[in-house]
């Protein structure tokens, strides 16, 4: 959502200061404030970091993967015997 926002805010706002300013100077503009907001974001109220907190289970691609060959204990499954 906020990537969308900030391309529809930022087309016409990097437009007009294309037309004030030119491109080098415009988009040198953007980066600075890229920068700046990438070095007070760690203070922004809604940071927070997560310590100590673990998923009570594993969900995702790599969880099947790991689990893909063991039952509902953990074990490893057997081999069903029609292998030759």
């Amino acid at each position: 959502m906020a990537c969308a926002l900030g391309q529809a805010a930022g087309s016409p706002i990097i437009g007009l200061l294309v037309g004030e300013f030119g491109y080098a100077e415009s988009f040198s503009i953007f980066a600075a404030v890229g920068v700046f907001i990438a070095l007070i974001s760690p203070f922004y109220p809604g940071h927070t970091e997560h310590e100590g907190e673990v998923p009570e289970e594993e969900t995702g691609l790599q969880a099947a993967y790991d689990n893909q060959l063991q039952d509902e204990e953990g074990e490893p499954l057997e081999s069903s015997g029609t292998e030759q």
